[in-house]
């Protein structure tokens, strides 16, 4: 009842006409007559209406007037209005629909000059407005089948109506005989000579501390019987293998005889179900993100919308290309890291080594790369300072022979400690990626 347009066509871009209902108070509609997109005694009719109705009735038959804006192509352009079926009047004229897109023009313009005396050519930069060739509106694809017509395409509570029937009927008896098994009743003992009197049902209530003028025995009716609940689950595998959930299916069956290809089977179906839902909602988020960044780039550029100091210009005069994420780029994502981390003990100590290990971080912490990145390439720099300190001191410490010079011979031991802690420092860097660099300091001889 909001969204209005002729269903014989595939798409509703197709559509000669749309309506989208809105529901509008009377405060609503002063503020749009005083703005002028309403005409005022059009408002008038409307609101007096509105305050003429005195039937008590719930939010789904409320008596607030139902106004549709209406839109229409032609030639070509989109054109809307807005209209009240509560009064069967127009309460705006027909118009170009625009919505947001301007559109930069140089623009020649005579101006008088003060020092000729005389009218001279300008150049001025104006922002036209670009009326929308399209209606504002994206269809959501839940299945693909091979109808076009979205209208014709069957949803899921469509498809397990009588499923569902079932299975709530057969619930239902569960509960009600479990219930009804769970009361305790009484009747007459056999043995009391009764035997030959007429069986009636007798209403009464069970008082505490009270005792019966004859024997009595206590009796329940059958609980119901187990096989309900494997119906149960038997209508739940079902309706996963009609709706193509071949997991849910397999994962619901009673029995353990689940084999590898089954599961193998079940979990690749569950991947590519989802895939073509992610493909889906992508396609219309896609489109809806395309035409709020179209606006939103013709806003900046005119300087109709104040950025931020953080955003600069030039990131709106780029071209972008606009999707969803979804799980298909997580699979994709987590088969990258995967194979990164098989790659790493045959990669880790030739140069690819570091920028292996860049993009695994960028893979696996995509939010706090940069900062693990550049702790990374400082450590990458101390190392080959320390690195070259060491043979600077080795150079200096020893002679021709490798052997300490007579200066360097009184701080022996302060040597080999620091020659110490290098090594070890060298050793330890990158999470142990690095091995000993063949430039290393070689050991102190005395």
């Amino acid at each position: 009842d909001r969204l209005l347009y002729d269903l014989n066509y595939d798409d509703i871009q197709q559509s000669p006409l749309v309506a989208r209902g809105y529901r509008l108070g009377p405060i609503e509609l002063r503020q749009y007559a005083d703005k002028g997109l309403f005409k005022p005694e059009a408002v008038q009719a409307l609101i007096a209406a509105l305050g003429n109705t005195s039937k008590s009735v719930s939010y789904d038959e409320s008596p607030l007037p139902s106004c549709y804006k209406i839109y229409t192509k032609f030639q070509g352009q989109v054109y809307f209005c807005w209209y009240s079926p509560t009064v069967q009047q127009f309460l705006s004229d027909p118009a170009p629909f625009y919505n947001g897109l301007t559109i930069k023009r140089e623009v020649q313009k005579l101006s008088f000059d003060q020092a000729t005396f005389s009218m001279i050519p300008v150049t001025e930069t104006v922002y036209e407005k670009i009326y929308e060739q399209v209606y504002p509106f994206v269809s959501l694809r839940k299945r693909i089948t091979e109808d076009k017509n979205k209208t014709n395409v069957a949803g899921h509570a469509r498809d397990s109506y009588y499923l569902q029937e079932a299975a709530t009927t057969v619930t239902s008896a569960l509960v009600n005989g479990t219930i009804q098994a769970s009361k305790t009743m009484w009747a007459p003992d056999e043995s009391s000579g009764l035997e030959g009197s007429t069986t009636k049902q007798i209403d009464f209530q069970i008082l505490r501390n009270a005792i019966w003028s004859r024997p009595m025995r206590a009796f329940s009716a059958p609980y119901p019987d187990p096989m309900l609940i494997n119906t149960l689950q038997f209508l739940d595998t079902r309706n996963g293998v009609a709706t193509a959930q071949t997991a849910f299916a397999v994962a619901n069956r009673k029995d353990s005889r689940k084999t590898a290809t089954e599961l193998s089977m079940a979990q690749q179906q569950t991947s590519q179900i989802n895939s073509v839902q992610v493909l889906q909602l992508s396609i219309c988020v896609r489109d809806i993100c395309k035409r709020a960044w179209a606006i939103m780039r013709s806003e900046v550029l005119s300087n109709n919308l104040t950025l931020p100091a953080e955003l600069a210009p030039d990131l709106f005069m780029r071209d972008y290309t606009i999707s969803s994420a979804g799980d298909v780029d997580y699979v994709q994502r987590m088969e990258l890291i995967q194979s990164m981390q098989q790659d790493w003990p045959i990669l880790s100590t030739t140069p690819v080594g570091p920028l292996l290990l860049q993009d695994y971080i960028r893979a696996r912490y995509p939010n706090d790369a940069d900062r693990y990145i550049a702790a990374i390439q400082q450590q990458q720099q101390d190392t080959q300072l320390i690195q070259g300190l060491a043979s600077t001191l080795q150079e200096l410490a020893t002679d021709d022979a490798g052997n300490l010079t007579p200066e360097a011979q009184a701080s022996q031991n302060e040597l080999q400690q620091l020659q110490s802690l290098v090594q070890q420092r060298l050793s330890g860097g990158m999470g142990g990626m690095a091995a000993q660099s063949a430039n290393q300091a070689a050991p102190v001889q005395a």
